[in-house]
């Protein structure tokens, strides 16, 4: 499936029933429905438009506007798994809070506790998942180049030959999700001093073109 597409299913399947949530959400305890849905039309909002900007503005492949220089070797994208999965979860822990707070006679505490998590835990994914799309690692004959774009290009160049260490991560859940964590430093003042890699697919690839 297409890197862009991603963001879109996220707008279309999460954003706009939070969105439809706003509009026909009761009122609660003598508080207008307006009021109520308030915060559901504006988080359906931001994250239509998010998801559609990061699909608009995702970096081109092969990224010729981001290797100046020369052909790029390979280029690597984070994964759009884990933040997809991470969001999912998310709205199943506000599932689980509204289920609790108004299905069952469990403590309110624990529907409260479970909401949070799942409001943060779904924000959370949904800008992680627009990072990872707008986010590509390119390595060409001579350089590594970190470009990320939303607003505005951010871009970071470390030159290979000036690379000092580099660090491959894998936790229990990394491992479990089948993604990894690489950092990659540089000798000396040029360039980037520390480029951080993260939820790539393949991490060990990466690492062996880096240092090749």
């Amino acid at each position: 499936m297409n890197r862009t597409t991603i963001p879109l299913l996220w707008a279309l399947l999460t954003g706009v029933p939070i969105l439809v949530i706003g509009f026909v959400v009761p009122s609660v305890g003598g508080v207008p429905a307006s009021t109520v849905g308030l915060p559901f039309f504006i988080l359906g909002m931001c994250v239509c438009i998010g998801s559609v900007l990061a699909a608009l503005l995702s970096p081109p492949s092969p990224p010729t506007k981001v290797v100046d220089e020369a052909k790029a070797i390979k280029e690597y994208h984070p994964t759009q798994r884990v933040p997809v999965i991470f969001g999912f979860v998310g709205l199943i822990a506000v599932a689980a809070g509204y289920w609790i707070l108004f299905e069952t006679t469990g403590p309110v505490g624990y529907g409260l506790i479970s909401g949070a998590a799942g409001v943060w835990m779904y924000g959370a994914g949904t800008v992680r998942l627009w990072r990872h799309t707008l986010t590509v690692y390119c390595i060409t004959p001579s350089k590594l180049i970190k470009s990320y774009r939303l607003f505005g290009k951010i871009r970071q160049t470390m030159p290979r030959a000036a690379v000092q260490a580099t660090e491959k991560r894998v936790g229990i859940v990394q491992r479990l999700l089948r993604v990894g964590l690489v950092k990659v430093e540089t000798a000396g003042d040029t360039g980037t001093s520390v480029i951080v890699a993260t939820n790539l697919q393949n991490p060990e690839q990466f690492l062996r073109r880096v240092e090749g």
